[in-house]
């Protein structure tokens, strides 16, 4: 840690938590009696943290100073301007580390002009490759390997955080080693695991969808999003990959029959991914059968483009993501994509199903 103060950036939570607790464990070692105090931008009035940092020490020679969620804080807020002051003539004393999300042209000019460049770490989201290597080795360090279309499975369903990802892993492998079959992981253990564990989410949602119950859809999705309003982007990657499958399952069989359009059906990926799929697990054949009955393969196609137009949208929306999903929801299940314009928003605030 360059200094006594350190702009941590980035929405990788588990790498920028490895970085501290590295950090912390080098302030430990040279400091046994450290304290260390966490300060809540959402929560301060910057007077907590002004104390935290100048204030006397009761117990200890040292002090680390958190202060999370540095998003929260308003450029006009006295929090904000406590932090800018400070920055001018840090205690030599205390050790301060700056937690947020942001990145660094989000932060304000204040805050990075004060820092030398050593001290303002940005932690990005894996890339997709790197996610794939970390995985393997994640389950290798457990004794256990994956197969590569169980890694595909998985990593539709995981964010790029690896704080996220750590967790999901370490419930999957004790949910492995549970069952003591073998230490291999296949596709089949992915989504036994996971209707294992799940209440609702993107596969069951495709799997309503399937079966063209608007109802169970709609409450689905809304389950989903009030217990992780963060999983829209999840949600959407897996709609894209089974409505690609369906589309290539309906072309198929058309020419070649049910047996071959199960074996063969393939998709090279979806927005989230270039990973090639191939085939649908038996457990998953009657999913797709009912989908059949449900949509064409132009049906499918159209649905398809739908969702490609609508995942940039779900990715920059926050505030209003419920009322879009149920949009989605309606043109999917209802309307099989054949109606998107701005006409169906006013349909749908006048439907009742949109009242809560």
């Amino acid at each position: 840690m360059v200094g006594n103060v350190a702009l941590l950036m980035g929405s990788e939570e588990g790498l920028k938590q490895e970085w501290i607790d590295r950090e912390k464990q080098v302030l430990l070692d040279t400091y046994p009696d450290l304290e260390i105090v966490p300060i809540f931008a959402f929560e301060s009035d910057g007077g907590d943290l002004s104390e935290a940092l100048e204030g006397s020490f009761l117990f200890s020679s040292h002090k680390l100073v958190m202060l999370r969620h540095f998003e929260e804080a308003k450029k006009t807020s006295p929090l904000y301007k406590v932090l800018v002051q400070y920055l001018k003539n840090p205690n030599e004393d205390c050790h301060l580390m700056i937690l947020t999300t942001q990145r660094p042209s989000e932060v304000g000019a204040e805050i990075t002009k004060a820092l030398s460049k050593e001290q303002q770490i940005v932690f990005y989201e894996m890339f997709e490759n790197k996610k794939e290597e970390w995985l393997r080795n994640y389950f290798r360090r457990e004794g256990l390997n994956i197969t590569r279309e169980a890694i595909s499975l998985l990593l539709d369903t995981v964010s790029n955080d690896t704080l996220e990802m750590r967790e999901n892993c370490s419930q999957l492998v004790s949910f492995i080693k549970a069952k003591g079959e073998s230490n291999t992981i296949t596709e089949e253990d992915i989504s036994k695991y996971t209707a294992h564990t799940r209440s609702e989410d993107g596969y069951s949602l495709f799997e309503h969808m399937a079966d063209g119950d608007f109802e169970r859809s709609l409450k689905a999705i809304r389950k989903i999003l009030s217990s992780d309003p963060r999983s829209g982007i999840a949600v959407m990657a897996i709609l894209q990959r089974q409505f690609r499958l369906l589309e290539s399952f309906l072309s198929i069989r058309k020419v070649r029959g049910e047996a071959a359009a199960f074996s063969e059906a393939t998709i090279l990926g979806t927005s989230a991914s270039g990973r090639e799929v191939k085939g649908i697990m038996r457990m998953s054949q009657d999913t797709f059968r009912r989908a059949a009955r449900k949509y064409t393969q132009e049906d499918a196609s159209r649905i398809i483009r739908y969702l490609d137009s609508e995942d940039l949208e779900i990715r920059k929306s926050s505030d209003n993501q419920s009322f879009l999903f149920d949009m989605l929801v309606y043109t999917i299940v209802v309307l099989k994509a054949r109606k998107t314009s701005l006409t169906l928003e006013r349909e749908l605030m006048e439907n009742s199903f949109t009242d809560r």
